[in-house]
């Protein structure tokens, strides 16, 4: 556990390296598409890394925006 070990800057560094390859996947790929599974699949994607860096910002102590 990173607590455990006194190096909670990983969950610092995680959340920023998550952010930088999101912006880098969005930048890349056209989320909403005419291909619907493709699309719906994108979607998912973007809503589950909304999830994962509100949490870990939570753990940290910030909130994450609701719109950027």
């Amino acid at each position: 556990m990173i607590t455990a070990t006194s190096e909670p800057h990983h969950l610092a560094y995680f959340t920023q390296e998550l952010a930088i390859l999101f912006n880098q996947f969005y930048k890349d790929c056209r989320v909403v598409t005419e291909d619907i599974p493709l699309t719906k699949a994108r979607l998912k994607l973007v809503q589950a890394t909304q999830i994962v860096l509100a949490k870990t910002l939570n753990l940290m102590g910030m909130q994450a925006p609701e719109t950027m």
